[in-house]
């Protein structure tokens, strides 16, 4: 389960989710939903910015244990979008790290004792109808999260491409393939 805040995974673990499933994603994180986070033993965090990774760290450090955590990066808009805009964003995206600070991040995460890095979080875009981008992205947010997690020295085990599959939403659109 992804959720994108303290209510969401407030709501996965009472519809039966094991904390082991839930990944939370999403920007604006406040410290208490970190703590709950940690706490709860969730699968793992998805960091959008170095702040939060420290943020992050600290939390885990006060809790005596290690997070699991996927950086998450910044995508420059590649990705086509089709009519339907719902992530408004020209040149890099709004939400993640620029490639620099994404691998700062790993290089963090890796020599912290209260951080475990798992992989890479890359969302390209909304409502996407073209099979290739979409298969285009994919491939190259795990060559990034190979690159990073190569250099950074840690085993990549888990690499997020969004969502992102789109449907018809204007006549004469053709389904996602």
């Amino acid at each position: 389960i992804d959720v994108a805040s303290g209510g969401g995974r407030a709501t996965a673990l009472r519809a039966g989710t094991t904390p082991g499933r839930i990944i939370f994603t999403g920007p604006g994180k406040r410290d208490d939903e970190l703590s709950a986070a940690v706490r709860a033993g969730i699968r793992a965090v998805t960091v959008e910015s170095p702040g939060e990774l420290g943020r992050l760290e600290r939390i885990a450090a006060a809790a005596g244990r290690p997070v699991p955590v996927l950086l998450r990066a910044a995508t420059s808009g590649a990705v086509p979008r089709d009519a339907v805009r719902l992530v408004e964003a020209e040149g890099t995206g709004k939400f993640g790290m620029d490639e620099p600070d994404l691998r700062a991040a790993a290089r963090r995460a890796v020599a912290s004792g209260h951080l475990e890095p798992l992989g890479l979080h890359a969302f390209g875009a909304s409502n996407v109808l073209d099979a290739d981008a979409l298969a285009s992205h994919a491939a190259a947010t795990v060559a990034l999260a190979r690159a990073v997690a190569t250099e950074a020295g840690f085993p990549l085990r888990l690499v997020d491409v969004g969502g992102g599959l789109g449907i018809p939403y204007a006549d004469g659109e053709a389904p996602l393939d």
